[in-house]
């Protein structure tokens, strides 16, 4: 399975925003970016959210305005699909 470079994200929280850094980071990503809540939790979970110092969040980590986050969000792999023959018997056709 070939893969493609990761792909990273830089969010800085502003004024107004604090709490749990996966509510906040889902406020805060890019709607084309493709992260959900669930999605930023498993990203945290694998160690994939870093603090800008490059601290390691961790699932339950607060964040405050002016904190700064890079999420590293793994390249997607290339499957290897194949089409199969498959003998089909027609009961019907219209």
């Amino acid at each position: 399975m070939a893969s493609g470079p990761e792909d990273k994200l830089t969010i800085a929280v502003p004024e107004g925003h604090s709490g749990r850094l996966d509510k906040v980071l889902a406020r805060l990503v890019p709607e084309g970016a493709g992260l959900s809540r669930s999605r930023l939790q498993a990203l945290l979970a694998e160690g994939r959210v870093h603090a800008h110092s490059g601290a390691p969040a961790e699932v339950k980590t607060t964040t405050q305005p002016g904190d700064v986050w890079v999420i590293t969000q793994p390249a997607p792999q290339t499957l290897d699909l194949r089409p199969e023959a498959v003998p089909l018997d027609i009961a019907y056709e219209d």
